[in-house]
């Protein structure tokens, strides 16, 4: 847990040349809720409830790290655009 507000992970990638791929939408709508949403900072999002990470190398996702790493939220978010 990192505080006492929920806090959620988007491990997915943003592409605005396909509209299935473009949920700023969604990102922004948890965030105005008042949930913490950590996401790879391509999203280029401004709010107080987005958290910005860089993206991971492969050696980090294949050894288990991300594992470990996910362990500290509270969800894990499967976003996709409408």
């Amino acid at each position: 847990m990192i505080d006492q507000r929920p806090h959620v992970v988007f491990m997915g990638q943003f592409d605005a040349r396909h509209s299935v791929n473009d949920v700023r939408k969604e990102i922004l709508a948890l965030a105005e809720e008042g949930i913490v949403v950590h996401c790879v900072r391509n999203f280029e999002l401004k709010h107080p409830n987005i958290v910005l990470f860089e993206p991971f190398g492969a050696e980090f996702l294949v050894s288990g790290h991300v594992t470990s790493w996910m362990t500290q939220f509270d969800a894990w978010s499967p976003i996709v655009h409408k």
